[in-house]
């Protein structure tokens, strides 16, 4: 048990260092050149770490650097949303080789065909194909727990178990995570390192994405973060999860571009036409926005009154495209709790699911934690 954890310490100082030699993970851990030396060994015998170059040194013999063997491996990514199935292919310090977007009617008779198709279509990047592939991360939206869709409001997944057939298909590890945690798992591994932080994930639904003392935080049963179906109207607006008036039927995409189709009367408005609207100061569209940034200021008083985090992210469309929105937010807030809001856009909003993705497979492929990938 100390070996293993001496030789996940070692290959995280290698990664987040890029370069570094024997001697100077010796004098940085506190371990001996020996216990070194041995764990370093069996990190090159299993091609995962590399020698290059030497260090920099005033006198006597310059050691020889050490570096991930980024190539080692490589991980797939997959969001499968409502609307559209995205992927991405990445090798080992989280560099995106592919990323593709496929048309798929999600289906639980033949989602797993699908699927295979997607996997063996993204491993067809690389020189080698499925061998290559060391891990397979799948962010859905709905609830996740221990590896299986248990809630999904916007698409039937029935009693399939994805990990499991898509495991016993390709004999390679497969990882099932809610996206707004894979969202804000890409957060903490790519961008902002805060020990307590809350990403608010608005698309199709809406989700938020916790980190608590560092950590993940799903819940006792993956529930925890389907901020989308709490209540915010009594008796409001109904809702696929089978209640009414929960804040996704009010800040979603989907629920924006509904109300705005309804009252500018144009039925195939996309959400650009709408982002354009209000960017020309459309009277419709502002109404609309208006009463955006009126629930998500209630969206927000609640996660800052349940969980007090550093810094909230949002990751919508809305804020990537219109950031000013964020200050109207924190603006409409009382001042009391103005002065504890630290509210921002998501600083990798485009295709956050899938880096997230990425990180969950790269760290369970090299049992690694808080895999520090934006070095690279």
């Amino acid at each position: 048990m100390i070996r293993d954890y001496n030789q996940t310490l070692i290959l995280e100082n290698i990664i987040k260092e890029k370069v570094i030699s024997r001697a100077s993970l010796s004098k940085k851990l506190g371990l001996t050149k020996a216990t070194i030396s041995a764990i370093v060994d069996v990190l090159i015998n299993n091609n995962l770490v590399i020698e290059t170059g030497n260090e920099d040194t005033s006198k006597g013999r310059k050691p020889i650097n050490l570096m991930l063997n980024r190539e080692a491996g490589y991980v797939i990514a997959i969001n499968l949303d409502v609307d559209n199935v995205t992927a991405a292919i990445s090798d080992l310090t989280g560099e995106n080789i592919q990323t593709d977007r496929f048309a798929m009617d999600i289906n639980p008779a033949y989602i797993i065909k699908n699927l295979i198709n997607v996997i063996e279509g993204m491993a067809g990047y690389v020189d080698g194909g499925l061998i290559r592939i060391k891990g397979i991360a799948i962010g859905i939206h709905g609830v996740v727990f221990d590896n299986k869709v248990k809630f999904t409001p916007y698409y039937d997944l029935g009693d399939v178990d994805v990990k499991k057939e898509l495991e016993e298909y390709f004999n390679i590890p497969v990882y099932l995570e809610n996206e707004a945690n894979l969202a804000v798992i890409a957060e903490l591994t790519f961008s902002k390192r805060f020990d307590n932080m809350t990403l608010l994930s608005i698309h199709t639904g809406v989700g938020i994405g916790l980190i608590a003392n560092g950590e993940l935080y799903s819940g006792y049963s993956g529930h925890a973060g389907e901020f989308g179906h709490t209540t915010i109207e009594v008796d409001g607006r109904e809702c696929p999860c089978g209640n009414r008036g929960c804040l996704e039927q009010y800040i979603s995409e989907r629920s924006i571009l509904r109300e705005y189709r309804k009252a500018s009367k144009i039925s195939d408005a996309s959400f650009s036409d709408y982002i354009e609207a209000y960017k020309k100061g459309d009277s419709t569209a502002i109404v609309i926005m208006d009463e955006f940034i009126k629930y998500m200021t209630v969206a927000v008083r609640n996660i800052i009154n349940m969980f007090n985090p550093e810094i909230i992210l949002v990751n919508s469309i809305i804020t990537n495209e219109c950031p000013e929105i964020t200050t109207k937010i924190t603006d409409s807030l009382n001042s009391n709790l103005k002065s504890i809001c630290n509210l921002t856009p998501s600083a990798i909003s485009k295709d956050n699911i899938l880096k997230g993705g990425i990180a969950k497979a790269v760290c369970s492929f090299l049992n690694i934690n808080n895999l520090d990938l934006q070095r690279y």
